[in-house]
């Protein structure tokens, strides 16, 4: 998958119990292919208005939120 113009949305911290993680959101409306996980993980395309937080890790909740909230 390659974004054409990837912007910049936000970044979080996350504390678990043994580690701090930081998440990088970017805003992506022009891409090319299909999204991959580096590791193996499942990806797809959402329309901002269909996510669902609860089908996230709860580190990323609060850009759900706000998306959905835009």
């Amino acid at each position: 998958m390659w974004c054409k113009v990837p912007a910049w949305f936000e970044t979080l911290e996350y504390q678990f119990p043994d580690r701090q993680i930081s998440l990088w959101f970017y805003l992506v409306e022009q891409w090319e292919g299909e999204p991959w996980g580096k590791e193996g993980q499942p990806g797809r395309w959402i329309a901002q208005g269909e996510l669902i937080a609860d089908e996230f890790p709860p580190a990323n909740e609060p850009v759900i939120l706000k998306l959905l909230n835009a």
